[in-house]
C-alpha cells in the first residue's frame, strides 16, 4: 500500500474542514436558469453528501449494469421522505452524512457484489440525507421550483456518471483486479470519511 506523506494528508485533511454551519441561502428572485444551476451547486460543493454518493456508486456499478435502476426508486423514495421533513435552521446533517458514506463505503469494499438488502437500505438513507443536508434551513415551500430541481437533479447526475464510470472500466477491462481495484477506491473514500468525521467531533 503507498505511503502518503504527512504533508499530502494534512493537505487532505485541510481541504476537507468543515466550514461554518449556516443555511444555504438562494435569491429567490433571481431567473429560473440561475437558481437551477445554483440548487445542482449544492450537491457538488458539499463533501458530506459526495462521500454518500461516491461508495453508492461504486456500488452500483459492481452490482452490474441494472444496478443504478435496482436502487433508484429507494433513493427517491428516501429524498421523497427527506424532502417532506421540515426542520428549522441548525447544524445540518453533515455528520449522518458522514457517518452514512463511511459505513456504505465500507460495505462495498468488504462485501462485493453488492447484496440488494444493503445497497437498498443505503439508497433510502442516502436520499434522504441528501434532502436534508441540501434544504438546511429551508422547506420545500419556501423555495422555487428551480432550485428544488437542481437539488435533485445534480445527486441523480453524480450518481449515474459514478455507476457508469464504473461500468465502463469493468467493461474496458474485464479482469478481476479491476473490481479489487473499485474495491480499494471504496476503502479509500471510506477513509476519507472517516478522516472527515474526525474533524467533526473535535
Amino acid at each position: 500500500m503507498p505511503r502518503v506523506s504527512r504533508r499530502g494528508a494534512a493537505a487532505v485533511a485541510l481541504a476537507l474542514l468543515p466550514a461554518p454551519a449556516l443555511a444555504h441561502s438562494f435569491p429567490l428572485d433571481a431567473p429560473a436558469s440561475y437558481l437551477f444551476v445554483l440548487g445542482t451547486s449544492v450537491a457538488w460543493s458539499d463533501p458530506a453528501i459526495l462521500l454518500m454518493l461516491v461508495p453508492l456508486a461504486i456500488g452500483c456499478g459492481l452490482w452490474g449494469r441494472s444496478g443504478l435502476l435496482r436502487i433508484l426508486p429507494y433513493l427517491l423514495a428516501g429524498g421523497l421522505g427527506g424532502a417532506l421533513i421540515v426542520l428549522p435552521p441548525g447544524p445540518g446533517f453533515t455528520r449522518e452524512c458522514v457517518a452514512a458514506g463511511l459505513v456504505l463505503a465500507v460495505l462495498v469494499a468488504l462485501l462485493p457484489p453488492p447484496p440488494g438488502h444493503y445497497m437498498r437500505i443505503g439508497a433510502v438513507a442516502v436520499g434522504a440525507l441528501v434532502m436534508l443536508q441540501s434544504l438546511e434551513g429551508h422547506g420545500t415551500a419556501d423555495l422555487p421550483w428551480a432550485i428544488l430541481a437542481g437539488l435533485v437533479a445534480a445527486p441523480l447526475a453524480i450518481l449515474a456518471a459514478g455507476t457508469a464510470l464504473v461500468l465502463l472500466v469493468s467493461w474496458a477491462l474485464p479482469y478481476g483486479w479491476v473490481r479489487i481495484g473499485w474495491r480499494v477506491a471504496a476503502s479509500w473514500t471510506a477513509a476519507v470519511a472517516a478522516m472527515y468525521g474526525a474533524f467533526l467531533l473535535r
